[in-house]
């Protein structure tokens, strides 16, 4: 078996646990929905649907981020805190009228951006940005920016395997010594306090051209220990 054979099977058997992952998340969701539309009929009975509402999200959560959905996770996360926040603002049998129509958004809008992604399109969380921040202002959070989702999204599009040929004839040795100058800069820069979100997003740049050059397998294993998660750290860090 070649390099090119080798990538291909990654590739199949990546596609294969996504799509396992993928009906995971469907049983998780469907039981959510069931939930929510029994808190929604009647919340003053029906308040405990909230507590089932959230045990089914995170268990789908869960699934998602072992799955490296990055956007599907995000969207869980925040429908798990919103969720929490109406059923502890639920006063007189009356839920947050806000809060309840957020979360059926994002229930409507989560399980078609599963089934895209396990269709082969791209993880893009910046997509749900919109329902994100309308989810966080329900609850009084602190809006995300686009350089935090570009970040997730730059993580997403890693490669999820060595890539013979990515680097395009240049060597890793050759990309990193280029990008040097320009991960200090930005380094620095955020560490100054000036302009935090441009040089995360170049940071989180710079780590995503290592991970997707990395061609042999000494390479890769390098990646996914040291840039891979300074990307995760860099995009948690944009996120707060």
């Amino acid at each position: 078996m070649n390099a090119v054979q080798l990538a291909a099977g990654l590739n199949d058997a990546g596609a294969a646990s996504l799509q396992m992952v993928v009906r995971e998340v469907t049983v998780e969701l469907d039981e959510a929905r069931v939930a929510l539309e029994s808190f929604a009929e009647s919340p003053a009975e029906n308040r405990l649907a909230l507590g089932r509402l959230c045990e089914h999200i995170h268990l789908a959560r869960g699934a998602l981020r072992l799955a490296e959905v990055y956007g599907g996770a995000l969207l869980a996360e925040e429908m798990e805190h919103v969720a929490r926040y109406v059923e502890s603002n639920c006063a007189d049998g009356k839920a947050d009228a806000d809060g309840l129509d957020s979360l059926v958004r994002a229930m409507e809008q989560l399980p078609s951006y599963v089934d895209r992604v396990a269709s082969g399109g791209r993880d893009v969380p910046l997509a749900l940005l919109p329902l994100l921040n309308d989810m966080r202002a329900v609850r009084g959070s602190a809006l995300l920016s686009e350089g935090a989702l570009l970040m997730l999204n730059l993580e997403s599009a890693a490669t999820a395997h060595p890539a013979p040929g990515a680097s395009g004839g240049e060597s890793v040795a050759d990309i990193a010594r280029h990008e040097r100058p320009r991960f200090q800069r930005a380094l620095l820069g955020w560490i100054r306090g000036g302009g935090s979100a441009d040089h995360l997003a170049s940071l989180a740049a710079i780590a995503a051209t290592l991970e997707a050059t990395a061609s042999t397998r000494a390479v890769y294993g390098l990646s996914v220990r040291c840039w891979r998660p300074f990307s995760r750290k860099v995009c948690q860090a944009a996120c707060q």
